[in-house]
């Protein structure tokens, strides 16, 4: 169980980003930050995605050591 934890933050940015268009406080017209808060949601998930995906890659165990 303790292996796929490390999955949990991965899981939620993904979803966090395929949901963006059916969040309602997400997909309105107003702007954030100068922008639509669409593009600034999809932002900081890809953003916070790096170091997501980061994390796996140097916390997995491999033949590749």
């Amino acid at each position: 169980m303790r292996r796929y934890a490390i999955y949990v933050p991965l899981v939620v940015i993904v979803v966090g980003l395929l949901a963006t268009v059916w969040l309602p406080f997400v997909n309105r017209s107003t702007l954030w930050l100068g922008i639509p808060p669409v593009m600034l949601w999809s932002a900081v998930g890809v953003v916070l995605l790096t170091p997501a995906l980061a994390l796996i890659e140097y916390t997995r165990r491999g033949d590749d050591e």
